[in-house]
């Protein structure tokens, strides 16, 4: 477009809204009043020190502690405990979890002595104690 076509770089719409806007702009005096003075800075940092001390000096009041009346006591009621004995078997029996072979030490190369089937009952003989596999 060319200037000097048009006579203006705007068109009668876009000036509209530009005059309008100035007018508003100008209107506004960004909440300062024109005649009002302004704060001298001085005044501002005593106020706040005088705030500050203030603040400093003041004691918040932190009511009472609410008195806890204690509940009434019982005298404890001692229980004598009767032991009760259970009966132990007279020898140590063992059950089979799954059917296994029953040999004369830890390892397979013992002798085969008799099998369990699942669930079968039988004594204990010995026991062998193997901290190393721990059997």
């Amino acid at each position: 477009m060319n200037l000097t076509q048009t006579g203006s770089m705007f068109n009668p719409r876009s000036r509209f809204f530009i005059a309008i806007s100035c007018l508003l702009l100008s209107a506004c005096s960004g909440g300062v009043a024109a005649g009002s003075p302004t704060l001298d800075p001085d005044m501002v940092l005593q106020t706040a020190q005088a705030k500050a001390e203030l603040t400093r000096q003041a004691t918040f009041q932190t009511p009472p502690p609410t008195p806890i009346t204690p509940s009434p006591t019982h005298p404890f009621e001692t229980a004598t405990i009767t032991p009760t004995l259970t009966p132990t078997p007279g020898r140590a029996t063992l059950t089979a979890d799954y059917n296994a072979y029953v040999r004369e030490g830890p390892d397979e190369e013992y002798k085969h002595v008799d099998f369990l089937l699942e669930s079968q009952m039988a004594y204990v003989v010995g026991r062998f104690e193997n901290t190393v596999t721990g059997t």
